[in-house]
């Protein structure tokens, strides 16, 4: 049968709201792929609102006999929830019955005071009866509900109605954002609710109003997780899971941001062969009880309410499962870290390829953030501009206009006598700019040179920029190197990973061997118990037990420990060289970077104001002369005829005439070239301010950025996640093994008892190191919580002594 996410859950949640149809398949989407779940066989829709859909995992015909509901191996059972009051006008009947009939009375009945006596509603019932009889249809399936809401408390008011026999049948129950409804449960119904309790999964959501009742003193149905949502502004989206979120595996947290479900789905291929290097769905991350003999115990809790009576059978167990499951769990944890070792060695190989898949992502984000639209900018203006230096060459040589008049002519222009001087003047002012231009335009001319962002350019002020930011990707190598005592690292993550995998693997052999002598020793107890004074005499060597294992020497500390594998503190720098790399090292750089392109585009910026300012002034200039051209020129002749004297002033041409050729032409080049370039730079001012502001704020983009390259670029992120996954594993058994210690040492005593104790102490220390040495590199990926154990011995059990042997049971 399919392992199934949280997320993969809920979507079969979900369809009890569709309409289905008998012999239909159920179809869950997941992503972009989707499967089946099987076939509805049966629907149910009673005159008290009570809706479910029965979905078995072989379609049965339209007539099943007996024989063909014995083929049945598994049924989901889909408990519809409330129709909402939206839907009075299509389905009246429906919302009175889920409503008035069962919401409104079971509320008033949950909110009652504790332990006043109440009962289910007639919906509630229903579901009851409809349960055991689906259950006695399909003799030979196992069974999982669902339920939302209303089909949450339906699927708890009918699974705690099961009979005895049925019970093991019920393989999971999973129901969401419905209120509690152990206050209307009688005690046949909370017996069963106990013994169902770790195969329920009871979701509300903090931010839904319908969860309630959890409160409550009495209890509550199955294991109750208030789950890691977020909130919407819509109550009724809230309650429709929109608040709901999983991580990139489909997998649900709690509140406190740790997984809901002990055995989470990880999938890890750490040496990227597009194969599971370990199949996490086999690594069940539930707390096993070690004095079980079963080997599937596996309760995912150890509480003091358990009854263990020790007796040499136990303590046979006991023994025999630190062998078979811890080191079991120890040979998987080998087997990760040696995957990782491999890949490790595979990344140290691909350094410098990794080094510049880091730089030309960075290169891209510059460039995308600003670094291509200065660049796009400068070349619609100010590279066109210093392009026309050999106009502002031209423009640059002196002239003056022509005076083509004779003696007895005198020109007029706009009504007034020709002003040489005024005109003169004014082409004295283009002199005088156009060569400031020209001289700028040379200065601002660097040669052709490739750009960063792949295309050349002749501007000085471009590379600048452009020379900065490649010594900006020169220094993001930086990020790779090792801090502190891992400075001679040149990579500094690969390098040391390489020393902490050596040492875990070191650790996972000691280990091993501790828990060889340690079951040895609780198997001898066991087996020696009428003469267990002379058995004990004679395994003890040094005051100690000596088994066939080597004697492990633990150290006193943590940092005892550090000193003896030779990582000192720089162990704790490995994580922290991630951290640093994507923390202080991303912000160290980012600094860099603002730092820098403020310099750069502050200088950019003052070369583009100077080019404004002087580019205004010489458009006002040329549009002055421009304008000059097209004034009409007038020429006054005064003639004497028959002695008297008779003035005319005749139509000479424009002025523009009187001005030489090449300024005539330079003028109207510099009108269609140069002034429609003035709305260019300034935009090109505002795309500068623009950009620069982007790249001096990109510390959140570069630590994504560096993180992707440190963790994904660099084939890190499967190591990261499998070394969380180790560290879980050594939770796990660290959690166990406590829980047997704290058993032994409530239900035993003398020194057997001591020395078993004394073993699961050092034992606990050293996995203790070993937990806190991955902690510290990887970081943990839930919180350890020690399981509580008995705190005193069960009056059934006898006590070990060595003055009063223990009899075999």
């Amino acid at each position: 049968m399919q392992v199934m996410t949280d997320e993969q859950r809920q979507r079969i949640a979900e369809r009890e709201y569709e309409e289905h149809t008998v012999g239909s398949s159920v179809i869950i989407k997941d992503g972009n792929s989707e499967f089946s779940i099987g076939y509805v066989s049966q629907i149910e829709d009673s005159i008290s609102g009570f809706q479910a859909y029965v979905v078995t995992d072989v379609k049965l015909p339209p007539y099943p006999t007996k024989a063909d509901y014995a083929q049945v191996k598994h049924v989901t059972m889909l408990y519809r929830g409330s129709t909402g009051p939206d839907q009075w006008q299509k389905h009246p009947v429906d919302v009175v019955a889920d409503w008035v009939g069962n919401d409104l009375p079971m509320a008033m009945r949950i909110l009652l005071p504790d332990q006043t006596p109440t009962k289910g509603t007639a919906q509630l019932r229903k579901a009851a009866t409809f349960t055991n009889k689906t259950l006695k249809q399909y003799p030979n399936a196992t069974f999982e509900f669902y339920g939302h809401s209303l089909g949450s408390m339906t699927v708890q008011y009918g699974v705690t109605s099961v009979s005895d026999k049925n019970l093991s049948r019920i393989s999971g129950v999973y129901i969401y954002n419905g209120p509690n409804t152990y206050r209307v449960l009688n005690e046949y119904q909370r017996k069963r609710a106990k013994l169902l309790h770790d195969r329920i999964y009871n979701y509300v959501d903090p931010h839904d109003i319908i969860g309630m009742g959890f409160d409550q003193k009495e209890g509550a149905v199955g294991q109750v997780f208030v789950v890691n949502t977020k909130k919407v502004n819509d109550i009724v989206l809230q309650h429709m899971w929109h608040g709901y979120q999983y991580d990139q595996y489909g997998n649900m947290t709690n509140v406190n941001g740790r997984f809901v479900h002990a055995n989470v789905l990880l999938p890890i291929d750490i040496d990227s062969d597009n194969r599971l290097d370990t199949k996490v769905e086999e690594l069940y991350l539930g707390f096993r009880n070690y004095f079980d003999a079963s080997t599937s115990a596996r309760y995912g809790v150890l509480s003091d309410k358990q009854t263990i009576v020790i007796n040499a059978g136990v303590l046979t167990n006991l023994a025999q499962n630190l062998q078979s499951s811890i080191l079991g769990d120890l040979q998987t944890i080998r087997h990760i870290t040696e995957k990782c070792q491999a890949k490790n060695d595979a990344i140290k190989d691909s350094f410098e390829e990794r080094k510049k898949r880091v730089s030309e992502n960075i290169k891209a984000l510059l460039a995308t953030n600003g670094l291509t639209d200065t660049f796009n900018s400068l070349q619609s203006s100010l590279e066109r501009l210093v392009g026309q230096q050999d106009l502002f060459d031209m423009l640059s040589h002196s002239a003056s206009l022509d005076y083509p008049f004779s003696y007895d002519e005198i020109p007029y222009v706009n009504n007034n006598r020709l002003n040489l001087a005024m005109y003169d003047s004014e082409l004295a002012s283009l002199n005088t700019k156009s060569l400031q231009l020209a001289s700028s335009a040379q200065h601002e001319k660097s040669g052709w040179i490739d750009s960063i962002i792949g295309r050349s350019t002749l501007l000085k002020s471009w590379q600048i920029i452009d020379e900065a930011s490649r010594q900006l990707l020169k220094e993001s190598d930086k990020t790779f190197e090792g801090t502190g005592l891992r400075e001679s690292k040149a990579d500094g993550i690969s390098d040391s990973l390489k020393e902490v995998f050596r040492v875990e693997l070191q650790d996972i052999i000691e280990l091993e061997k501790m828990i060889i002598n340690t079951s040895e020793l609780i198997l001898g107890v066991s087996q020696n118990v009428t003469a267990i004074d002379n058995w004990l005499g004679n395994s003890l060597k040094n005051g100690q037990f000596q088994g066939s294992a080597d004697v492990v020497s633990v150290p006193g500390s943590y940092d005892a420990y550090l000193e003896r594998t030779g990582l000192l503190d720089d162990v704790r720098d490995i994580l922290q060289a991630f951290d640093e790399q994507v923390e202080q090292k991303s912000r160290d750089y980012s600094r860099k970077v603002a730092s820098v392109y403020a310099s750069t585009f502050s200088r950019l910026f003052d070369t583009l104001d100077y080019w404004t300012t002087e580019v205004n002034t010489f458009k006002d200039i040329v549009t002055v002369l421009d304008r000059r051209f097209s004034d009409r020129v007038y020429v006054e002749r005064t003639e004497i005829k028959d002695k008297t004297s008779i003035t005319t002033r005749d139509y000479w041409g424009n002025l523009g005439t009187l001005y030489p050729c090449r300024i005539r032409s330079g003028i109207a080049s510099a009108r269609a070239e140069v002034c429609p370039l003035v709305p260019a730079l300034t935009d090109t001012i505002q795309r500068v301010n623009t950009a620069r502001h982007r790249l001096q704020n990109l510390h959140g983009d570069l630590s994504r950025l560096i993180e992707k390259g440190v963790y994904s670029a660099l084939d890190l992120d499967d190591i990261i996640t499998s070394q969380k996954m180790v560290g879980r594993l050594l939770d796990k058994i660290i959690v166990e093994l406590s829980f047997v210690k704290a058993t032994i040492e409530a239900s035993m005593s003398g020194k057997a008892a001591s020395a078993m104790v004394s073993h699961l102490a050092l034992l606990l220390k050293r996995l203790g190191y070993f937990s806190q040495l991955v902690a510290d590199c990887f970081g943990t990926q839930v919180t350890k919580v020690p399981s509580k154990a008995p705190t005193r011995a069960s009056h059934k059990a006898k006590r070990f002594s060595l003055n009063n042997p223990l009899a075999l049971q």
